[in-house]
């Protein structure tokens, strides 16, 4: 086995990652998205704890899908809430709801991670045999 196919391997994986999390977080977060509950939103997403600027910009698509994984990090991590004195919001919520969002912001963050890792690699092994250049 060749070095270049270890990197063919890698290449289809970091690809097969964004088409995964592509196909995967638009149907996910659509779902979350409807199921948060309206007094949720009319009780937090509102002065104090946003700004107006914010709740402006994160009412409308395609924004609204960031203030619900903005929503579901509090709910799944309550101390992430600190900062904006949120830190009771995940009682309003059921626990199936709270564990779904756990699930989801930790397998968010493992695919991103492992997106950006093998792009890094794939990126300076490309450079690296002159098949791109700067």
């Amino acid at each position: 086995m060749q070095i270049t196919d270890i990197f063919y391997g890698m290449s289809v994986l970091f690809f097969s990652l964004i088409a995964f999390s592509i196909i995967l977080n638009i149907p996910i977060l659509t779902t979350m998205y409807f199921l948060m509950p309206k007094k949720v939103l009319n009780k937090y997403f509102r002065p104090p704890y946003f700004g107006e600027t914010e709740v402006a910009f994160l009412t409308g698509l395609p924004f609204c899908m960031l203030r619900t994984v903005m929503f579901m990090t509090i709910f799944a991590f309550p101390h992430r809430g600190k900062v904006r004195g949120l830190t009771e919001a995940y009682l309003m919520f059921p626990t199936w709801y709270q564990h779904l969002s756990k699930f989801y912001i930790i397998a968010l963050v493992v695919t991103m991670a492992g997106m950006i890792f093998l792009g890094v690699i794939l990126v300076a092994y490309l450079s690296y045999t002159g098949q791109m250049e700067w």
